[in-house]
């Protein structure tokens, strides 16, 4: 079973968005949610109705290559509120390709989904992982829409030595809504980044990259370049926990109707994710630029805490918490 709030809610140029999450989870579907957004009004409509997430994976294993399908459907039924009621579909395809100094992969994945969950990213942060920034957001959702996002994402990984490596990554989002609102634009946006990394110690290892992006909304002329060098320090202090710092500095361009206006700022993150035989512990703090569904690249701050614990073999639960605030960056005519 799952209950809900219908919101009304105002747009806001600058917020923050905080969710609680308790959901327990079987073999046999059933789960409860609740989400708290700081920019909800007083008026509000409570429903009631069932919930059903499913996925099917399928898995291809060698001693070389890996290849992972996931569809997945995530539907909500409410019986007294039509308006509430949605069924989203989701297409995860994993592959990776390994030689013995190599490695090169891909991610392809689909959605078509409610904006109340593209745009209100879930407290648990399923799938995320640890210093990774979920783009595309806008945080806002003031009528029923849908959004249909596609992503694609290569990346290459090369042994020059034992201790030293080559990492190549890109990523290209396209993303479109049945409706083109001030508040959810579709968009592209294609991202690259080239690092080399060292291993000081058996268990530490530092990174050094740079990075580049395009962003463009759909049906309008303007456009932001972004680039960028960031550093990060992984630590692997065991099997049990791993932790991470990173710290850059990014540049934008944005091409507008008065000219070109940039902006340079620093960007940064902080993690710790530790697994034990029954729970697993994760908490993150970031800062990043990151593509908007506002129609702009944005100042992305995030926190975020989770505790999952093993209850039964077939029977878990979790407590998340995530903090999230979008801003434009502030920018001075260049051009």
């Amino acid at each position: 079973m799952s209950s809900s709030y219908r919101r009304r809610q105002a747009p806001v140029s600058n917020g923050a968005l905080a969710a609680a999450a308790l959901c327990l989870a079987a073999a046999r579907a059933g789960a409860a949610s609740w989400d708290l957004n700081s920019r909800v009004e007083v008026d509000r409509v409570r429903v009631s109705g069932a919930l059903v997430d499913a996925q099917f994976a399928m898995r291809s294993l060698t001693p070389r290559s890996e290849l992972t399908i996931v569809p997945r459907v995530h539907s909500i039924y409410f019986p007294h509120d039509s308006a509430d009621r949605s069924t989203d579909g989701f297409l995860d395809l994993d592959g990776e390709y390994r030689t013995q100094k190599s490695a090169v992969g891909a991610t392809a994945q689909y959605a078509d989904e409610n904006v109340i969950s593209s745009e209100l990213l879930p407290a648990n942060f399923p799938g995320v992982g640890l210093g990774e920034i979920v783009g595309g957001t806008s945080g806002r959702v003031n009528v029923y829409n849908r959004r249909r996002l596609a992503r694609v994402a290569p990346l290459l990984n090369y042994d020059f030595t034992p201790r030293r490596h080559l990492h190549l990554d890109a990523e290209y989002l396209n993303a479109s809504f049945n409706r083109n609102l001030l508040q959810q634009m579709g968009f592209r946006n294609a991202y690259g980044s080239a690092g080399m990394a060292f291993d000081v110690s058996p268990r530490a290892t530092f990174t050094v990259r740079g990075v580049a992006s395009r962003f463009e909304p759909d049906g309008s002329p303007n456009s932001t370049a972004r680039y960028g060098i960031e550093t990060q320090w992984d630590v692997r202090r065991s099997r049990i926990a791993n932790l991470y710092l990173r710290l850059g500095a990014d540049r934008t361009a944005a091409r507008t109707a008065v000219g070109t206006l940039g902006s340079t700022g620093a960007i940064g993150g902080a993690g710790i994710s530790c697994s034990y035989q029954i729970t697993q512990f994760v908490l993150d703090a970031m800062r990043d630029l990151a593509p908007s569904a506002a129609g702009a690249v944005v100042v992305h701050d995030e926190l975020r805490f989770r505790v999952l614990r093993g209850l039964r073999p077939r029977l878990s639960g979790f407590v998340g918490v995530r903090a999230v605030r979008l801003r434009g960056a502030e920018q001075k005519a260049i051009a």
